[in-house]
């Protein structure tokens, strides 16, 4: 077996946890599939009742949201977004699209709040 320089065993060690991120991101997405086809209610797919609006999101958000961890989004209030929209975040990186989505229902919007800048919402999902 050939042995590897440290600069290659470093790029090895980061392909492989490179990999293991995309699997559980790739499982996580599966699994609310999966979810939503076998239990809609569980999924909260009665809840929809809205438009769709497509929105950017950084590669560190984007994995807060993905793992349940963030259930928010402070945005500029310009699309009218309402309860029962669904608002689908699109992973950006370097200004180019990841091809990573991940899709929520708006179950709140929070806007006109003292603290809260005008023209801005906290869209809870």
């Amino acid at each position: 077996m050939m042995k590897l320089s440290d600069k290659q065993q470093k790029e090895l060690e980061e392909y492989k946890e490179r990999i293991k991120r995309m699997t559980k991101e790739q499982l996580l997405r599966e699994f609310d599939k999966k979810r939503a086809y076998l239990n809609p209610n569980a999924a909260g797919l009665e809840e929809v009742s809205g438009k769709i609006i497509i929105k950017k999101i950084k590669p560190e958000y984007f994995e807060d949201v993905l793992s349940g961890k963030k259930k928010f989004e402070l945005r500029r209030d310009e699309d009218k977004v309402c309860e029962g929209d669904i608002l689908v975040l699109k992973e950006i990186k370097n200004d180019l699209f990841t091809g990573n989505q991940v899709s929520r229902i708006v179950k709140y919007v929070l806007r006109d709040f003292e603290g809260l800048e005008d023209g801005y919402c906290i869209i809870g999902f």
